[in-house]
């Protein structure tokens, strides 16, 4: 009489099951280590300050350890909204960036109490600026600061910079606070971009909905091997 193979047991396809599971939840859950961050996060993090979001940056950028990662923060933290004396992150080691020159200007600003002004350093030829539209923020307020509103919108350094967030930002916002002859968006506009961020607000919070089911599924697939009753199959006469 032949002997059936033997068959991997329930308990054992539960085990792999659960132990799959835990191994995403760490891979979710497993704080970031600290190192240079991507162009796409400093992408991100100009996104955030330009919509007018600067508390998002420490997430985006909080693991950064180059000038170019840090500018940002330290922008927000000593000129855009200063923060108290000993609160501001320490500098990072100066690598000759315009980055680098950017945040100890800041420093140096916010220890002499100093508000954002035209001063600000700018790229030096050969340079890229690794965050166009955040310059274009700090002078225009510089100016706005030095001079006044004569000449605003038009004259802004924002105008000045090919960019779609940008342009919105003075249609909606820029212009009619300065321009009274422009025509402010309508409510049935206004309403139109609210159910666009409402939407996008909801299809976030599906995506982690959907990383939850893909981890219950895990669960219940495992659960249900465990309940799962095989008939062993009939012995074979020789």
């Amino acid at each position: 009489m032949s002997v059936p193979a033997p068959r991997r047991s329930a308990r054992a396809r539960v085990v792999v099951a659960t132990a799959l599971v835990a191994a995403l939840g760490a891979i979710v859950a497993a704080p970031a280590t600290a190192g240079p961050v991507s162009e796409a996060a400093r992408r991100r993090a100009e996104d955030a300050f330009v919509a007018g979001r600067p508390e998002d940056l420490d997430a985006i950028l909080g693991t950064g350890t180059t000038p170019a990662d840090l500018e940002p923060i330290v922008v927000r933290d000593a000129v855009w909204r200063p923060l108290p004396a000993g609160s501001l992150p320490e500098a990072p080691e100066d690598d000759g960036s315009l980055s680098a020159r950017r945040i100890r200007w800041c420093l140096e600003a916010h220890a002499a109490g100093r508000t954002i002004s035209s001063d600000y350093p700018r790229a030096r030829p050969g340079e890229t600026d690794p965050y166009p539209r955040l310059t274009a923020l700090v002078l225009d307020r510089a100016r706005r600061e030095e001079r006044g509103p004569t000449g605003l919108p038009d004259a802004s350094p924002i105008a000045a910079v090919d960019d779609e967030t940008l342009r919105w930002f003075v249609q909606w916002f820029y212009r009619p606070a300065f321009d009274p002859t422009h025509r402010a968006p309508d409510e049935a506009e206004r309403a139109d971009r609210a159910r666009t961020a409402e939407v996008a607000a909801r299809n976030r919070t599906l995506a982690l909905a959907s990383v939850g089911g893909l981890c219950l599924l895990c669960v219940a697939a495992g659960w249900g091997l465990s309940r799962r009753r095989k008939t062993p199959p009939a012995p074979t006469d020789p």
